[in-house]
């Protein structure tokens, strides 16, 4: 047919028609937390400010913007290591609820480390 095999055998034609179907989801929303990073720009502007507020206040400006809303001033290095990793941490579980095989069990590994780490701290 007009499918063609690759050196493991897989129809490659077919799995290019059905991308989309099975992880073309993930990889927008992939794509979506990338471009939601910080860029040279945002970094610069935040390594100008004088004080924790104005880090915040710069943040607001950009993808992070409301994980700091309900903090109330003065806001501790301490209190926006927590909000910063409570977001990282509600984002990756997101997405792992999202995913399917084999990209589940990645994110498994992914995280085992980290618990290994907890208990040995």
């Amino acid at each position: 047919g007009s499918c063609f095999r690759s050196k493991w055998g897989a129809k490659m034609a077919g799995d290019m028609m059905t991308f989309n179907i099975k992880d073309g989801f993930m990889e927008a929303v992939c794509r979506g937390f990338r471009s939601g990073l910080l860029n040279t720009t945002d970094y610069s502007n935040i390594c100008q400010c004088d004080c924790l507020d104005d880090v915040k206040q710069q943040l607001a400006c950009t993808d992070y913007g409301d994980f700091l809303s309900n903090e109330h001033p003065p806001i501790a290095t301490t209190t926006i290591a927590e909000k910063s990793t409570d977001k990282l941490v509600q984002e990756f579980n997101w997405v792992r609820s999202q995913s399917t095989a084999p990209l589940t069990k990645f994110l498994d590994y992914i995280r085992y480390s980290y618990m290994i780490d907890n208990v040995i701290l």
